[in-house]
């Protein structure tokens, strides 16, 4: 969780929700952490039903 606690939350533009700000996108360690740490903390999908 080290990676998501260093990230900074931005408005793209107003009315939007925030969304994650990642300066250097070239820092490919920091977003590969970042990745795996956020995909540790994600919801699990629903179920859909079937038609």
């Amino acid at each position: 969780m080290d990676q998501l606690r260093q990230t900074r939350l931005e408005r793209p533009y107003e009315e939007s929700k925030e969304m994650i700000l990642i300066e250097d996108i070239e820092d490919k360690s920091f977003l590969t952490r970042l990745i795996k740490e956020m995909y540790e903390v994600l919801p699990a999908p629903k179920v859909k039903k079937k038609a």
